[in-house]
């Protein structure tokens, strides 16, 4: 719903509270606004009498918290709880797949300004990799450039490439649903 905001400020969830010195989410909370969207369309869904299940949760984020340090340092920390928050919650109302949620997270663009973006790609990287349903998107190792008008934005071909890359990842997602439902089967036919 609208750019240049990053976890340190805007996107942040309750299980951070202690570790950016705040007691409460901020007027503006991305986070909150995220539930109550989802809450809204997981209503419509089965309003409609879909029996809807998240299986992902894609992110690519991190530009405004590269530039300073402090921020980077918490990326870790406010990332894992933003996933778990938002995994608890989901799970709670009955919304996530029983296999349970999987997250595809696109990297950092190599852009100048973007200071630590090194740092926040390699916890982006690291958190995909300790899990089996964790995804990362290698921005820069892809090939992907900027626009050279507008660096912090990818480039229209580019743009197209991630979408490409991001379908990749849900592909395997989607697998892993079906392995896991194949693995079911397998066990109530024995």
């Amino acid at each position: 719903p609208t750019g240049g905001t990053g976890l340190h400020d805007r996107w942040y969830s309750p299980s951070s509270f202690a570790a950016l010195g705040t007691d409460a989410l901020p007027e503006n909370s991305l986070y909150a606004h995220l539930l109550t969207r989802v809450d809204e369309g997981m209503r419509l869904l089965e309003d409609g009498g879909i029996n809807a299940k998240i299986v992902a949760f894609l992110w690519m984020q991190g530009e405004n918290d590269s530039p300073k340090v402090e921020n980077v340092s918490l990326y870790d920390t406010l990332w894992r709880n933003l996933v778990g928050d938002l995994t608890a919650d989901w799970e709670s109302k009955g919304y996530v797949a029983d296999c349970g949620l999987a997250t595809v997270d696109g990297g950092l663009t190599g852009r100048v300004a973007w200071t630590y973006s090194g740092q926040i790609n390699a916890v982006k990287e690291l958190y995909a990799s300790e899990r089996s349903k964790g995804h990362y998107i290698d921005v820069i190792g892809a090939g992907l450039l900027t626009k050279s008008s507008d660096p912090a934005h990818l480039d229209s071909p580019s743009m197209l490439a991630l979408g490409r890359l991001y379908g990749e990842k849900l592909s395997l997602v989607f697998a892993d649903l079906d392995n896991a439902k194949a693995s079911a089967a397998a066990v109530v036919l024995q």
